[in-house]
């Protein structure tokens, strides 16, 4: 177990960090949300609202997941500390990727599936042009999916937090601070 306690040299820049905390933070709260409201039975309230909320929330989600990989695609991440075991930066980076692909794979699902609902997409009160119809089979399908996705999305968060805490508490090696933007 290594007991550094030095920081690597840079930390995520700034518009990094953003997009990270908020893409998180929405994230969390759109699982806990989703959870929630499909525990209301249809036709009570606030189930509809409250469904109607989970779709703006996950279209604003899904700009900003859109802003995140293009900000990842351009700018290289900070390398890992030397502390780090080879197996370490592969694990770190497999799940980075799959995160990036549970990202994408979770907005896409649940558009698609309300697409084929046969309820409009309404953000924050304004009915978005319906690019589906009402497909009973189809919505099934991606239904399943987004349930489905979204267990091993919230797996990989799950794993993604406890080895930030993991690198805080244990290890002390700076790379949770990376992503705070303090540096060395």
């Amino acid at each position: 177990m290594k007991q550094s306690s030095t920081l690597p040299s840079s930390s995520y820049p700034k518009p990094a960090i953003i997009l990270h905390w908020y893409t998180g933070v929405f994230i969390l709260f759109l699982f806990a949300l989703g959870w929630y409201m499909v525990s209301i039975p249809k036709g009570v309230d606030p189930r509809g609202a409250l469904f109607e909320l989970h779709k703006s929330l996950g279209l604003i989600v899904t700009v900003l997941i859109s802003l995140r990989i293009y900000w990842r695609i351009t700018h290289r991440p900070p390398a890992y500390p030397p502390t780090m075991k080879a197996w370490e930066c592969q694990v770190a980076k497999i799940t980075h990727i799959l995160l990036y692909i549970g990202m994408i794979l979770m907005p896409v699902s649940g558009y698609l599936s309300n697409s084929f609902s046969g309820y409009q997409t309404i953000f924050f009160g304004y009915p978005l042009p319906e690019w589906g119809w009402k497909e009973p089979t189809l919505y099934s399908f991606f239904k399943s999916a987004h349930i489905q996705i979204s267990i091993g999305f919230a797996i990989l968060i799950g794993l993604h937090i406890s080895a930030a805490l993991k690198h805080l508490v244990i290890e002390k090696d700076g790379i949770m601070q990376r992503m705070l933007g303090e540096k060395k």
